[in-house]
């Protein structure tokens, strides 16, 4: 008997969530236009197309501190992209031995190369 009803409630409750959760609040034009006159904003008119992406940002403005040092940390940032830039690796030319299928192949390309 009690299983039956808490089944029951279960599917209820997986029923009617859906339908909670995207149920639209109507209001008049007056508080309507209200909310427009306090919150002067282009588009307060009409639905957002990427309302989640403006909430998230201002959760993100909202509740996530700056560093109260980010100027250094930008300085050692770039500071460091410099040096990693400059003792990145350069390519070096390979040198096959003379007598090679290699090496005929590439001095085959330098002659090419010479040509255009």
């Amino acid at each position: 008997m009690f299983l039956s009803r808490a089944v029951i409630l279960a599917a209820l409750v997986c029923y009617l969530a859906p339908i909670a959760a995207s149920a639209k609040v109507y209001r008049s034009l007056e508080v309507k236009h209200e909310f427009q006159r306090q919150h002067p904003c282009p588009r307060s008119a009409g639905a957002s197309p990427d309302r989640v992406d403006a909430l998230v940002w201002a959760l993100t403005d909202l509740l996530v501190e700056q560093m109260s040092n980010q100027g250094i940390f930008d300085l050692y940032r770039r500071q460091a992209e410099q040096l990693a830039a400059k003792n990145a690796p350069t390519k070096r030319e390979i040198t096959y031995a003379p007598g090679s299928r290699e090496y005929a192949e590439q001095q085959r390309r330098l002659k090419e190369g010479n040509r255009q």
